[in-house]
């Protein structure tokens, strides 16, 4: 399972870069690609604030705000989830807080995209890969993220 986890990383890692013309790939395309490695069927947006989770039901709507610097994308690709937050939140959710601060093996990776909109080279959201299933995951009361989950 670790080797899956560390080879696909490497490949978001190895697509995420400039072409030899030093080039950004645009956020359709990461977008795009991040779906078909990584299989978000489900997206959820995460509060904070009382540990709520939000449904997201358009994930393919093509409102790229997710992409955004301030932002971290975590990916669950065994149970086909993708949960979006603001870094500061990022803090408080397990596992995620500790790759974040570098003291697991596992690293962010960071998008750097081309926008169209504003002909930009932009830095983006920071992408993390949790390989373990979701009730792995256990927050402050001691309820896993599927326990949390079960309400949606």
């Amino acid at each position: 399972m670790e080797k899956t986890h560390e080879n696909c990383q490497q490949k978001i890692i190895n697509f995420l870069k400039p072409n030899k013309r030093n080039h950004y790939k645009n956020i359709d395309i990461i977008d795009h690609y991040l779906h078909l490695e990584l299989s978000d069927d489900i997206i959820f947006n995460y509060e904070v604030m009382n540990e709520k989770f939000r449904k997201v039901y358009s994930s393919r709507n093509k409102n790229y705000y997710c992409y955004s610097k301030h932002k971290v994308l975590v990916y669950f690709p065994l149970n086909n989830v993708r949960f979006d937050m603001p870094i500061h939140n990022a803090t408080t959710f397990p596992i995620v807080k500790n790759i974040l601060e570098g003291t697991f093996k596992e690293k962010p990776i960071k998008i750097i995209y081309y926008d169209k909109k504003s002909k930009q080279v932009l830095e983006g959201a920071h992408i993390v890969i949790i390989s373990l299933p979701m009730d792995s995951i256990v927050f402050e009361d001691g309820h896993n993220l599927k326990h949390k989950m079960e309400q949606f």
